[in-house]
């Protein structure tokens, strides 16, 4: 999808902004002038939501979300080859099973919905000089040992997810609730990765931007393409043992949640 925006807009001369990352979110929303942070047609990255508060011009959010625990498969087997990557970091996935990663990674999505560049920059000297750090009690359930060195300073998000999993259970339901509640209000489209042509043509619709065109040139990003994949089969297998694991269903359950409230929105767009 990253390549299909930036196509669309060489073709369209839309200027688009450098990709948000954790990181990068901190420098945008504490460093960089309101000149340049509404100097772009186009931004993109998995921490740009919440952007639109910080520029002074007309500004809408969309995404194109996937099935979370496909998701967190694939960010298992990536990580595994890019363990540069900062959004693998601070542990190896290879080093890890999958439960364990599940565990390490926890409910992504919600908090790419909740992230704060705040969070990451608390706690900064405590997280950035300990050579070892204390492992969250959800990732104790699957990993014997009570501290994991880690093989990179921990990420940004990493650090907000520390935070994150101090509070209350109570409070994340609720928290859960507030974000379920308005995401209908906060994205203009919501797509989803296993109806990619569909997406396609929803963006088209509500932009005037000829997405639709990326049909051919992304067909191999496109899961609809790839329904015999000769993996399919195991990892639906995969799927079912973990959807029946009652501690990977508590730590992908706000996740789990906020997919489907996606997932009810998408059906009623698309109508």
């Amino acid at each position: 999808m990253k390549a299909c925006i930036r196509d669309i807009a060489g073709w369209h001369s839309l200027v688009t902004g450098p990709v948000i990352t954790d990181q990068f979110r901190i420098l945008w929303d504490n460093v960089f002038p309101q000149s340049f942070r509404s100097s772009f047609n186009v931004l993109t990255g998995g921490f740009s939501f919440g952007i639109c508060d910080t520029i002074s011009r007309p500004c809408s959010y969309f995404t194109v979300v996937r099935d979370p625990f496909d998701r967190v498969y694939s960010s298992w087997n990536y990580c595994k080859i890019s363990p540069g990557d900062p959004t693998c970091g601070p542990l190896n996935a290879s080093n890890l099973t999958l439960e364990e990663w599940i565990a390490y990674q926890g409910s992504f999505l919600f908090r790419q919905l909740i992230y704060d560049s705040k969070l990451c920059i608390l706690d900064n000297e405590i997280h950035e000089s300990a050579e070892h750090i204390e492992v969250n009690k959800s990732l104790n359930h699957f990993v014997e040992k009570d501290l994991v060195k880690f093989e990179q300073s921990p990420s940004c998000w990493y650090k907000a997810k520390q935070l994150i999993d101090g509070i209350p259970k109570d409070d994340i339901e609720r928290l859960t609730d507030y974000v379920v509640n308005n995401l209908e209000r906060w994205f203009t489209v919501v797509g989803l990765l296993h109806k990619y042509n569909e997406t396609l043509r929803m963006l088209e619709e509500a932009y005037g931007l000829p997405f639709t065109k990326c049909y051919d040139m992304h067909q191999n990003s496109n899961p609809e393409n790839n329904k015999n994949n000769s993996n399919s089969r195991l990892k639906g297998m995969l799927k079912k043992h973990l959807y029946s694991n009652p501690e990977v269903r508590s730590v992908m359950r706000a996740d789990e949640i906020v997919y489907k409230k996606f997932t009810d929105i998408f059906h009623n767009q698309r109508q």
